[in-house]
């Protein structure tokens, strides 16, 4: 039986060394590259991959409640939009999977505000949670097996109905 706790805790201290990196989450965020009147925004997650065919709405500065308009972003993870007047304009990104990044977008005057802007935004967990997130993962995973071992064990002994 000591072998067998043993070899459990060698398999979940494997998994902690090299599961969390494999799979641990990433966030979003958005590059802002604006040419002339037109503003295009290229939105990614954190590993660089762009976010493909995501869904995104515009808000104007005059109506932060409705739509101005909505669209997806390109394979590249780019979406582009003309604004009609000056002001902070609210662009909103999720990719249906729980990803979401809002970007703010000085536009409409003729002439960039700002240079271009590299943001990141983490939807995910810093380094530090995602390691007790995956520890934790793994003992609860450990205890399960145990307790289901345990558990077979009393009832073949007759003392679990």
């Amino acid at each position: 039986m000591t072998k067998r706790i043993f070899s459990l805790c060698l398999i979940g201290l494997v998994c902690i060394l090299f599961f969390p990196i494999i799979v641990s989450a990433h966030g979003t965020g958005y590059k802002i590259i604006e040419s002339s009147k037109a503003v295009v925004i290229e939105f990614y997650y954190s590993g660089g991959e762009p976010m493909s065919y995501a869904q995104v709405l515009v808000f104007s500065p005059q109506d932060q409640k409705t739509e101005y308009q909505n669209g997806r972003t390109d394979r590249k993870g780019r979406f582009a939009f003309y604004p009609d007047i000056s002001g902070n304009w609210r662009i909103e990104i999720s990719d249906g999977m729980g990803h979401k990044v809002q970007a703010e977008v000085n536009g409409g005057s003729g002439k960039p505000d700002q240079t271009p802007v590299q943001k990141s935004e983490s939807a995910g967990l810093n380094k530090i949670s995602k390691a007790f997130f995956g520890v934790s993962v793994i003992w609860f995973l450990t205890s399960l097996l145990l307790w289901l071992n345990a558990r077979k064990t009393l009832r073949k002994a007759g003392k679990l109905f």
